[in-house]
Formats: structure tokens, sequence, C-alpha cells
């Protein structure tokens, strides 16, 4: 299935490059109440995606002592497209591992700890944390060999 990574495909991805592998064809999202207010409508729409696209599991060990590794829901781009830009100058654009995740599903604060995640059978560092204003997280990574 091309063209259905994290970054909407834009990248061409294909399975094992950056696309999801665990599509859900079953789910189907329920309309959200008329009256539902815009934060937990991007919450609605985060969590359909991930049931929908997400790898699903995730290993979240988190660094801080005594908090035990947990299992969340997640999904992971093999082939983040990470766009800086140093103001004035050209952007610089890296390729990296990403993961989105839901602060809420987490059991510590990966803005202030030093997790390490397990996707795939593979280990991973955050190296980058870019979260938004309605409870999600992408975080870049650096596989650990």
């Amino acid at each position: 299935m091309a063209g259905t990574g994290i970054d909407g495909g834009l990248d061409g991805g294909s399975p094992g490059s950056g696309s999801p592998i665990g599509i859900n064809p079953g789910f189907v999202p329920r309309p959200p109440p008329p009256d539902t207010d815009f934060a937990d409508l991007v919450a609605l729409m985060d969590g359909t995606v991930q049931a929908v696209l997400g790898d699903g599991a995730v290993t979240y060990r988190p660094g801080v002592q005594g908090v035990d590794p947990v299992q969340v829901a997640g999904t992971f781009d093999a082939s983040y497209k990470l766009v800086s830009s140093g103001g004035d100058e050209a952007g610089v654009e890296t390729v990296t591992p990403a993961v989105f995740l839901q602060l809420a599903d987490l059991p510590t604060d990966p803005m202030i700890d030093s997790p390490t995640l397990v996707i795939r059978g593979l280990t991973y560092k955050v190296t980058g944390r870019h979260p938004d204003d309605f409870g999600s997280i992408l975080l870049t990574l650096r596989q650990v060999i």
C-alpha cells in the first residue's frame, strides 16, 4: 500500500519503508456529538488515525527508576522527514524514524524523561520531542545498536 506513511505518503512510502503495516480494515469510527469542542475533536481524530493506521504495540520504557515499561498504541514512520529552518537560511531536511503517541497513554512525560522505545523488534532512543496542543507527541528517534 504505497503512500500511507505518517507523512501522508508524500515520500511515496510502502510497507516497511515508513508506511503502516497494521491497517485495521474492520475499524469504523463513530461520529462525535455535535457539541464536541475542537480539542476533543482533534483527540478523537488522533485516536481514530492510530486505530486505523497504527502499527499496534510500542514498548515505552521510561528512563525514570521504578516506573515499569508499558505497551502503547503508536504510529511509526521509519522514514519521517524532519525539516528545520535556520531563520533566513535555507532549511535542512533529515530523514529519521519517528513515532506518534498519545501523551495520556504514557507513564512519564517524554518532554522531561529519556525513554527507550521498542518498535518492530528494534530499540530506539528519543532524539527530538514535538508535542502538539491536543495531547499527542511526535518523537523522533535513533536506533540503538
